[in-house]
């Protein structure tokens, strides 16, 4: 009988039933049904809290959209190579100096991971290794060269945040040289 009420309760407990019933004519039992029934009530509605952990990750979402729709509006339009990567590592913004860097086209890289769209392997390892140091290194961001056939360019990546260590976008922006003759 009491391995059937801890079976109830398990039910109850996962949203499969409303409380434990009372089927025994054993008054300690009943005592015992009704404690863990008036317990039961007293814990928040877990079917209505998982609703809530939906309707957050809705809105924790459109707070990230709104987080990075500033980002992507600013790589497009920027003056030196930019591109920002999701936080799987695939594009979701490049400008036209980026491409004319990289060679990598905008209209097939939306969507699609560095190692799918890179021209070159050494570049796409590069990427992906600057993305780890990244998240490490924090507001500080990684930087390396790189030597794209327009000459040796300084390549930098910052992790964009939404939370403490909850990664969202990778920034990266690329420069040449200063000790690079520029044309």
């Amino acid at each position: 009988a009491i391995e059937k009420v801890y079976d109830e309760m398990d039910e109850v407990l996962k949203g499969n039933q409303p409380a434990v019933l009372k089927r025994y004519k054993f008054e300690p039992l009943e005592k015992l049904i009704d404690s863990i029934n008036s317990a039961l009530s007293r814990i928040p509605d877990l079917k209505q809290e998982s609703d809530k952990v939906v309707q957050a990750s809705d809105s924790e979402q459109q707070i990230i959209d709104s987080l990075l729709a500033p980002i992507q509006m600013l790589v497009s339009r920027g003056l030196s190579p930019m591109m920002l990567l999701n936080m799987e590592g695939r594009v979701i913004a490049m400008n036209s100096p980026f491409e004319e860097l990289t060679g990598i086209h905008m209209d097939s890289a939306m969507q699609q991971s560095m190692a799918d769209v890179a021209r070159d392997e050494a570049f796409a390892s590069m990427i992906s290794d600057m993305m780890g140091k990244a998240v490490a290194l924090g507001m500080q961001g990684a930087t390396e060269d790189y030597e794209f056939a327009a000459g040796l360019h300084q390549v930098s990546c910052i992790a964009v945040f939404s939370l403490p260590e909850k990664v969202e976008a990778y920034l990266f922006a690329i420069e040449k040289e200063a000790g690079e003759a520029h044309g």
